[in-house]
């Protein structure tokens, strides 16, 4: 499935989209070992080789995490000063780059 190469970079979490424009047009973007300075170049994640700098870039598929939390927990990393206590009690060293989204009572 063809993708615009901001995009790509983008949902890789190399940069933002405008970001990743500039990086194109500055020449730091190959795609198959060839530099790209076009903008609206258009690549195939699964069959095309995109390296920023020299160095591979890769959209790692995401992971989901169910946890059924009790339900004085407050859907939250983050601490809040209130006495309920938060998911950071349950996960102690959370993944990089995990979310929390709040159930649906």
């Amino acid at each position: 499935m063809a993708t615009r190469l901001q995009k790509f970079l983008a949902q890789a979490g190399v940069s933002s989209r405008r970001q990743a424009e500039d990086l194109i047009k500055s020449g730091a973007v190959s795609v198959n070992g060839q530099p790209v300075t076009a903008l609206g170049t258009t690549i195939d994640p699964s069959a095309d080789r995109v390296e920023l700098n020299g160095r591979r870039v890769y959209i790692e598929k995401p992971i989901y995490r169910l946890l059924l939390k009790p339900r004085a927990c407050l859907a939250t990393l983050q601490p809040t000063g209130a006495a309920r206590p938060t998911l950071r009690r349950y996960l102690r060293e959370p993944e990089p780059g995990l979310q929390v989204v709040a159930p649906l009572d």
